[in-house]
């Protein structure tokens, strides 16, 4: 039998940048394909014959049918793809692009990372793919999860917010979107709303382990100690985090806030690989096996991540500090923890909010 494929698709907007014409020729014994694809700049015309002269295979022959079959399932199927962002729009993007990369270079345009100059990149780009409304609520949803996280590392909390709240909107079971949402909230102390969201997304999800460390966080804060404790622990059941060292870290903080013996508390979820990298001079600082001054040592011997480290042992010291009572001090700790400028890890942003909790002196 023979058999015609034709196709013609017209879009109301040029989406290619160039044209192109393609043609194809393949035979067997068994099939005859004859095909012809224009791409235009606004769609595709593809017109493919088809011509099956037997229609029983013999064995030997099968390899080769088969490869024949593959080679000739683009032209059957006929798939293209469009891009997210419209021509004129892509070359709005390269030349503030370019701007933005200048400015970087001469002044940093307020920022102190690498992930926070990405941030600003990826801000951009964003825009452009949300304002070319090409893209269906599904992938939507993906892309503003992502600005809202660029948002965040840029310390834009309440623009993120609505970011996010604007992505579960379009997917509600967008488990990212929830995910990255309830850390928001914990940053803007909304703990009850961040462990809602945290619960969310580990229904879609109940082996991602991030909601769980956000809903301990939250409980933490919100002075539900014992049920951080609890959280925690169960993240601990994992050699994975043992060995990350964070979860016990805030075990000793929940633990030492309820008035236990947090030393104790930690002694079972001590890393058990051979080399304690960082953040367990943390940890033992905390417990008092080094000295703060050790501690800080040990942040600063890796001079490209010392920053970082420096935001994470501030705030978890100026954490104990703070439990203690000893708040002038707990204050300096945690505005030590927010010069850094780290604005993407969570420690800075708790920091920052700490000190929102401490009355002026």
């Amino acid at each position: 039998g023979h058999y015609r494929h034709s196709l013609d698709i017209k879009l109301p907007e040029d989406v290619f940048g160039k044209t192109s014409q393609d043609k194809t020729d393949q035979s067997s014994p068994y099939i005859a394909l004859h095909g012809s694809r224009e791409l235009l700049k606004n769609g595709i015309r593809s017109t493919v014959d088809l011509t099956v002269t037997k229609d029983n295979l013999a064995a030997a022959d099968w390899e080769g049918h088969r490869d024949l079959l593959l080679k000739i399932w683009p032209w059957i199927s006929n798939n293209f793809y469009v891009p997210a962002i419209n021509q004129e729009q892509a070359k709005k993007l390269q030349e503030h692009a370019k701007d933005l990369d200048a400015l970087l270079k001469k002044s940093g345009a307020g920022t102190k990372t690498s992930v926070q100059q990405m941030a600003q990149a990826n801000l951009m780009i964003t825009q452009a793919l949300l304002d070319s409304d090409r893209l269906p609520p599904g992938l939507r949803s993906k892309v503003l999860v992502d600005r809202g996280t660029q948002q965040d590392y840029l310390a834009q909390e309440t623009q993120a917010a609505q970011t996010f709240a604007e992505a579960m909107h379009l997917d509600a079971g967008n488990e990212e979107a929830l995910e990255a949402a309830s850390v928001n909230a914990l940053m803007r102390h909304e703990d009850s709303k961040a462990i809602e969201l945290a619960t969310q997304a580990l229904k879609l999800a109940p082996g991602s382990e991030e909601p769980r460390y956000t809903r301990a966080r939250a409980y933490y804060l919100d002075n539900r100690a014992a049920e951080a404790s609890g959280e925690l622990r169960d993240i601990l059941k994992s050699p994975t985090e043992v060995n990350r060292v964070y979860a016990t870290i805030w075990l000793y903080l929940s633990s030492h806030r309820q008035g236990e013996d947090s030393t104790a508390a930690t002694r079972p979820f001590r890393p058990t690989s051979d080399t304690k990298a960082w953040p367990y001079p943390v940890l033992q600082m905390l417990t008092q096996e080094i000295t703060p001054a050790q501690a800080i040592e040990a942040a600063k011997q890796d001079q490209k991540q010392a920053e970082e480290r420096l935001c994470e042992l501030y705030y978890y010291w100026g954490e104990k500090q703070f439990i203690d009572g000893n708040i002038e001090s707990a204050r300096d700790l945690f505005q030590k923890s927010r010069d850094t400028g780290i604005m993407e890890f969570i420690e800075y942003n708790l920091a920052k909010r700490r000190l929102k909790d401490i009355p002026d002196r």
